[in-house]
Formats: structure tokens, sequence, C-alpha cells
């Protein structure tokens, strides 16, 4: 009999370290575990960064990184202006880079010298058919007038054609506003040599963010703060309002290529910041806020592999280090709400 117990012991211990060694095996998760004692580092501090769970208000929120832009503007680029309208021939820049103009004041012309000849050209030819169509009239050639009246509208649909072309060889301002010009390289910039020019409406400016950045979806018509950033982080010293006036188009495997953008249109209140084309800012938008709650900072919840989440307390002799098990509830981007499992004071390694 006491052979036949001492098997079964040693089966049980063998069982239970096969458990442990395949992963399979869980220490239990409800309640605390004695761990081993910390390194000192000196007789009077150890290595721990441990916070206070203290009661706070913590708010959930949606981020999105992104920058200023102009929200009604007209932008040309030389070399693509003149490719997709299929004409040739230099450009010539009529408005200063900076300066403000006027509806209709001529921003740039690109010569037409080539295209001019080709609408002599036709002018001639329809006036000629003109006088043969009459000189037919005169002579009561009535078998050859309708075809002549063919050649005619053939010759006058090509001189319309060739004189409506010319109009885009003079692009006009379609509204009051200020030019800039950018630059592809410092040596046309050097040289000014513009490759496109931008006419906009200096204190008309739009938030715009890339869809593929944002980890949280932003909805149609939610309104936030856009702060300014300042090395990578938010300023959270002057805002301005803005609220979601255009979602990007989302297809099947991802993101329209030409429609990825949210746009957020600012909504200046007294005292909110001018920002400028260009800079860069992080909208943010409040989801829910909780009040007198015990928040922790994030990167003390730890998880275990039954997905349960659980901190280290430290105990009063800064010796002895618990797990228990937590429930979360919101989180903003630092702090994590906790709904159970830690209490106000209790001393909680982050590190």
């Amino acid at each position: 009999m006491k052979k036949l117990l001492l098997k079964y012991l040693i089966a049980c211990l063998l069982l239970s370290c096969t458990l442990m060694c395949s992963g399979c095996y869980f220490l239990p998760e409800q309640g605390y575990k004695k761990l081993e004692a910390p390194v000192v580092q000196d007789p009077t501090r150890l290595q721990y960064t441990t916070v206070i769970a203290e009661k706070d208000t913590i708010s959930e929120v949606k981020q999105a990184e992104g920058q200023f832009v102009y929200s009604y503007y007209n932008s040309f680029k030389f070399d693509e202006y003149k490719s997709y309208n299929a004409i040739t021939g230099d450009h010539t820049l009529k408005a200063e880079d900076g300066s403000s103009v006027k509806k209709g004041a001529v921003l740039f012309t690109v010569n037409s010298n080539e295209l001019d000849e080709q609408i002599k050209h036709n002018e001639v030819l329809v006036e000629q058919l003109v006088v043969q169509k009459n000189e037919m009239i005169a002579a009561a050639q009535t078998d050859k007038l309708e075809l002549q009246q063919l050649l005619i509208e053939e010759a006058q649909a090509t001189l319309k054609s060739l004189t409506e072309k010319k109009k885009l060889y003079t692009v006009t301002a379609a509204f009051d506003g200020k030019i800039k010009y950018i630059y592809d390289t410092p040596a046309n910039e050097a040289l000014k040599k513009p490759v496109e020019m931008v006419l906009y409406v200096e204190d008309k400016l739009t938030f715009m963010s890339d869809a593929e950045t944002v980890d949280k979806q932003l909805l149609l018509s939610e309104k936030g703060k856009i702060y300014p950033l300042v090395d990578g982080a938010a300023d959270r010293k002057s805002s301005v309002g803005g609220q979601v006036t255009k979602v990007p188009v989302q297809l099947a495997d991802g993101y329209s290529e030409t429609d990825k953008y949210y746009y957020i249109t600012l909504q200046y209140a007294e005292g909110d910041k001018t920002f400028q084309y260009g800079e860069q800012g992080m909208f943010e938008v409040i989801v829910a806020t909780h009040k007198d709650t015990v928040v922790v900072p994030k990167r003390a919840i730890k998880t275990y592999k039954s997905s349960e989440n659980f901190v280290r307390k430290l105990a009063a002799d800064g010796l002895t280090r618990t797990e228990v098990v937590v429930k979360v509830g919101i989180s903003s981007v630092d702090y994590v709400e906790i709904l159970d499992g830690v209490e106000e004071g209790d001393v909680i390694i982050v590190d």
C-alpha cells in the first residue's frame, strides 16, 4: 500500500512538472503571489520604479496627427498643366511670389507662337473656302455647293477648337488670393525657377490627417481640439477647435490612395491659437470622461497568457512584490482606469 501511494505521488509530481514546462500551467491568478525580493542598489533605495495609485479624472481620447493646409486654393504644376492640356511652349510668370492678386489677374502664360500660326492659317483657309463658295454660286455650280459647305464647316470647327485652346495658354486667378511658389530643388529655388504655383486664401486653413496613421477611426461631425506638435508631443498650452467635415473613402483592402484623409474644419473662439500653413498638429476628440476614479500609468498594466490584466504591488516593507488581477476601464494616452483590484494609495510597480 505504501509503495502504491509513493508511486501515485511521484506520478503527480511528474505531471505537474510537465504542465509547467509546456506553458499550460498557471499559478492562481486570484489573490497575491509572493515573489523574490528585488536587487538592492544601496541600503536605502531599490531598483523598482513605482507610483502611488490615486483617484483622478481620466478621459478616453481619439488622436490624429496631421498638418494645416489651405482649404481654398488652386495649384498649378507647370509641366503637368501643359501635359494634361496637350500644349507646348515655355511659360512666363506674371505674379510675384508672396504677392496678392485679384480675381481675373493673369498668373502665368505659355508661349503660343506655334498655335497662333495654326489659327492664322485656318482663318485664311475659311476665308478662301467662303470665297470659292460664292464663286460657285455665281457660276451656278450647284452640284459642288454641298461639298464646299462641308469643307467650310470643317475648317470653321477646327478654327473654333484652336481658338478655344488658345485660352489655356493664359491662366488667370479664379478668386482673390496670394501667390506661393514651390521649388523642387535648392538649385531651382536659388535660380527662382519654381515648378508649381499655388493661389490660396491666406486665412482659410483646414487640418488634414492621413487615415492610415490614425489608431481609432474618426466620425463625421466629431468635435475636438487641435494642439500644436512640439518635438512630437502635443503642446496643450494653446489650441483651436475643430470638427470632422470629411472622412476618407474606405475600400475592402484599405483606403483609396487618392482619398485617404480626414479633413477637420477649424472653429476659432476668442483666445484660440492662429496656425500657419504647413504647421504640424494633433487633433484630439474626448470620447468619455470618468471623474474620481483610480488610475495608474498604462505601462504598469501586464497581461497573463489567459488574457487577464494584472499589476504588481509593492508591500510596505519595500521587498515583497505581489501580482493581482485587475479590471480596467477607459484609458487616456498615458493612463488607464482601474475598476477593481487596486485601491487608492497602493504602491504600484511600473518598471
